[in-house]
């Protein structure tokens, strides 16, 4: 999925308790968790305005990577928590780590039938900005392919000799 318009997204900032709505790019993003099913809901990429979140928790971030519950199932929400608190310890172990923060996550459906349905999901740091903050860069790693993808449906797997 990739948004044809902006889409109208709303945050509520934990400190002030102020409400802001800006309209950004929403995408997916993964491989095999876009597969309708693997996961009914697949990950997000915000593409943040930098100009327009300026003073929020964003500021600075042009995009930020969303992980949210595969399934709709409460386990789920367990399985989100529990990565959350993997990526929070792997912080206090090492800088080296991508920095994440835990949010409410509500959608919205464009179905005036259906109610809106609110979630745990997880904000992850750009790698890019982990990199600055490393003072590295990213480095382009060949993907490796899975078993349970075709061999074509895989680039890196079609210029493969093996």
């Amino acid at each position: 999925m990739r948004a044809r318009r902006p889409i109208p997204v709303r945050w509520r900032s934990r400190r002030t308790g102020r409400r802001r709505t800006y309209s950004i790019q929403l995408r997916t993003r993964g491989h095999s968790r876009r597969n309708p099913r693997t996961c009914e809901f697949a990950p997000l990429r915000l593409e943040l305005p930098k100009d327009k979140t300026k003073g929020t928790i964003f500021e600075g971030h042009g995009n930020i990577k969303l992980g949210v519950h595969c399934q709709s199932e409460g386990i789920y929400q367990q399985y989100m928590l529990k990565e959350y608190l993997a990526n929070r310890l792997h912080n206090t172990l090492t800088p080296r780590s991508l920095r994440v923060r835990l949010a409410r996550v509500t959608y919205a459906d464009t179905d005036p039938g259906k109610k809106p349905n609110t979630r745990l999901g997880i904000f992850f740091e750009d790698i890019d900005d982990l990199a600055k903050r490393m003072e590295g860069r990213e480095l382009p790693v060949r993907a490796r392919c899975s078993s349970t993808w075709s061999r074509t449906s895989c680039c890196s797997c079609r210029s493969s000799s093996t």
